[in-house]
């Protein structure tokens, strides 16, 4: 049941992160925009973080300050903007967004129950992201086995969200995976959908 529990707050964590430092409300607000959909503005705040996590992985910044510190402005950011009270947003409502959270449940349990991985994945990444487990950086990769060529970013991903977990199970640090291939999904089912609408 604990475990269960902290799957759901892994989740949540990164819903949290992802409505920072653009909240869902900031187009609406303060570009007087809202053409973009939820998963749109989701993805950028992503990739927002995502470029600062690189950025992070070459210091010898502690990865749980970090988190704390990315944790504490994402709740403030979406204070500031009113949105911290997600389940009245309309943006929230959405049956889509509904759809989105349980596809994610729904593959994290799954990984959960069968936490395997593959030769590759053994071989290669998974001493990439123990490296940045134990807080090491990008520049002690040199002393890790497997290939080197390996671009290191999606292993610090893995090993950031690994540390940062309250149970610190190996397979929380690839549930962040899982996150940003559901949101691309639906980032760009909305778009087709658009773009067919407008067609018509």
């Amino acid at each position: 049941m604990i475990e269960i529990s902290n799957i759901a707050l892994c989740l949540l964590i990164l819903v949290v992160i992802s409505t920072s430092p653009f909240s869902v409300n900031f187009y609406k607000k303060k570009l007087n925009y809202n053409q973009y959909s939820v998963f749109d503005k989701l993805s950028v705040n992503l990739l927002i973080h995502i470029y600062f996590l690189l950025l992070v992985s070459f210091t010898g910044i502690n990865y749980l300050y970090y988190f704390i510190f990315l944790m504490m402005f994402s709740v403030l950011i979406n204070i500031y903007y009113k949105s911290y009270n997600i389940f009245t947003l309309n943006y929230y409502k959405n049956i889509n967004f509904l759809f989105f959270i349980i596809s994610n449940l729904l593959i994290y349990y799954y990984i959960a129950r069968d936490p395997t991985l593959s030769w590759d994945g053994l071989e290669n990444w998974y001493y990439k992201a123990q490296n940045f487990f134990y807080n090491y950086n990008f520049f002690e990769l040199k002393n890790i086995p497997g290939a080197d060529y390996y671009p290191h970013l999606g292993s610090f991903i893995w090993g950031f969200f690994w540390k940062n977990s309250f149970l610190q199970y190996e397979y929380y640090g690839r549930l962040v995976n899982v996150f940003i291939y559901v949101l691309s999904i639906f980032s760009i089912s909305d778009l087709l959908k658009k773009k067919i609408s407008l067609n018509q």
